[in-house]
């Protein structure tokens, strides 16, 4: 069985990868591109020496501030509209105010009531803001959902069809990069009609640059900025972005150099680029120093990791079977799946934010038990212990000496029985496992307990056979059932 790197790895990769980008890129923003060919360094970030400039080395601007904003939002329980998507915008900045916005909406941002700000907000603004920010709605699986969020995030701020039709691009690009094995180059042969549909001068412009064969300063930058570089322009940038991630999208440090020497909105690109491509390159080909030397402050690397691998948690599991070898029961393939650590390492960031939102649609209260099922149950078992502070009780397959246990049987095991061991009298029980099939095991187990006076309040599991009617099975009884994601396999 091929090994394929982890939704929470990839989706960790892209936001590392818009920090990097952006870190690195901050350090040559407003230098013209002559400046930049003499001063270019891929040794170390730099220091921007702009007289302008308060970047600090090492440290990202809005780009990923922004960017971090999105992924949050996308990754909670709120809906992805205007006044959501402000309020995370607006919390970030608060917590954390950071370089590189532009005059307007820095001021916005420094409102002191969120209204304020919200009344502060410009739209009619054909800037790149919302640019970068799109690139993480490009985890979405369904590429119309991309589409949809692509123009909520890019009206909220940059309300113009040339504005829209680049945020589209550009989230459209980061879900061709994720989501598919298809060759760069014909990312337009696929969306150049969807973008049309918010602006065709902006899909044409685009699909002028997908075809260039060299460099040409007059079509990416314009006439006035041939000397500058990038402007801070929504249609130019999605360009510099396209040109780059065609032309050099199997090399990192490739990308993170020529995107920083098209000149202009550096971090801007740079930070673009290697966001949208990181997802199939990875980071392991850049210089240590990248991460090593990325700001480390409460809001740095672990903590944009963090985001990434719970970023990951809007997409379903990833689940496949496995024939067992030298097995005397009946389940002669397993189901895996991206929580079981056997085919992809597990995540404990990636898990705990999953589990929080399974334990979210059960109504617990303290002094609730979680009973986790043996012993597939027991890593979603501890993180939803970790994340609800209830108490966890794990099954086991061990006839104990205890006077104090409850039996059940597993079947088609070739040990059938599970004993669970001092359960408090008339306990409130959340069953956990890992999956549910035919339901058989867990129905088994809620008889037992009820019969020694105990109430079943909840079922959850992460993944469910839509194959075997447990869901019904137990809704029947009257017992809820949560899962994650679904699948077919047997």
């Amino acid at each position: 069985m091929s090994h394929l790197k982890s939704n929470a790895l990839k989706c960790r990769d892209m936001m590392l990868a818009i920090a990097i980008g952006d870190a690195f890129g901050a350090g040559y923003e407003n230098f013209n591109r002559e400046e930049i060919k003499n001063s270019l360094n891929m040794g170390e970030y730099q220091k921007n020496l702009h007289r302008k400039s308060a970047h600090i080395v090492g440290h990202y601007t809005d780009d990923t501030q922004m960017s971090i904003a999105v992924a949050e939002l996308l990754f909670s329980s709120a809906n992805f509209n205007f006044k959501n998507l402000a309020a995370y915008l607006y919390k970030s900045f608060q917590r954390d105010r950071r370089v590189g916005y532009s005059k307007a909406s820095k001021d916005a941002m420094e409102s002191h009531s969120f209204n304020k700000y919200l009344s502060r907000v410009n739209k009619q603004s054909n800037r790149n803001g919302a640019i970068t920010r799109s690139v993480p709605i490009g985890v979405l699986k369904n590429p119309d959902k991309v589409i949809d969020y692509a123009v909520i995030n890019s009206k909220f701020d940059h309300d113009t069809p040339s504005s829209i039709a680049s945020a589209v691009c550009i989230a459209l690009a980061s879900h061709y990069f994720y989501h598919t094995s298809r060759e760069p180059e014909q990312f337009l042969d696929y969306y150049e009609e969807k973008i049309s549909d918010f602006d065709k001068e902006t899909a044409d412009y685009l699909r002028n640059v997908a075809e260039l064969k060299t460099l040409d300063e007059d079509l990416l930058f314009g006439e006035e900025c041939k000397s500058f570089g990038v402007p801070v322009n929504a249609k130019k940038t999605a360009g510099a972005v396209l040109y780059i991630i065609s032309k050099f999208h199997d090399e990192p440090l490739e990308i993170l150099k020529e995107a920083v020497l098209l000149g202009g909105d550096t971090d801007t690109v740079a930070s673009t680029c290697l966001g949208i491509t990181a997802t199939r390159t990875g980071l392991d080909r850049l210089s240590e120093f990248f991460i090593r030397d990325l700001e480390d402050g409460p809001y740095g690397v672990k903590y944009i990791e963090n985001v990434g691998k719970k970023l990951a948690t809007i997409l379903p599991i990833t689940v496949s079977t496995v024939k067992r070898l030298n097995y005397l029961g009946s389940r002669q393939n397993m189901v895996v799946h991206g929580l079981d650590g056997i085919v992809e390492p597990t995540d404990a960031v990636y898990v705990e934010e999953l589990m929080r939102k399974l334990m979210s649609n059960i109504n617990y209260r303290r002094g609730d038990i979680l009973v986790a099922l043996d012993s597939s149950g027991y890593i979603p078992g501890l993180a939803a212990s970790k994340v609800t502070g209830l108490p966890l009780i794990c099954a086991k397959k061990a006839d104990l000496d205890i006077s104090n246990k409850i039996e059940s049987i597993e079947p088609g095991t070739p040990h059938e029985q599970i004993f669970l061991y001092n359960l408090p009298d008339k306990s409130n029980v959340i069953i956990v496992d890992d999956e549910i099939m035919k339901g058989k095991t867990i129905l088994n187990l809620i008889d037992a307990l009820t019969k020694k006076g105990h109430k079943v309040i909840g079922v959850v599991v992460p993944l469910e056979s839509s194959k075997h009617n447990a869901r019904e099975k137990l809704e029947k009884l009257g017992y809820k059932l949560v899962s994650y994601t679904k699948h077919d396999l047997e």
